[in-house]
């Protein structure tokens, strides 16, 4: 993990895609927004967490990641 970007940024998993969307926002309720317009309940949604790997892609909660130890 190589870089540290602390915007704050969410991505939905849609269970009916089986696919990750990444313009998704979080409104003032609490409620997650998107502009593809599926109904909130298909989707799983997950924060950044302010890292990246060292392939620069950023890592989310709730993601698995392999640790090399040398």
């Amino acid at each position: 993990m190589n870089k540290t970007n602390r915007g704050i940024k969410f991505r939905a998993w849609d269970n009916i895609e089986s696919k990750f969307h990444h313009d998704i926002s979080i409104n003032s309720d609490g409620v997650a927004v998107s502009s593809w317009g599926k109904d909130k309940y298909e989707w799983v949604v997950s924060q950044f967490t302010g890292l990246q790997d060292d392939n620069d892609t950023d890592i989310y909660d709730g993601d698995l990641i392999k640790v090399s130890v040398s």
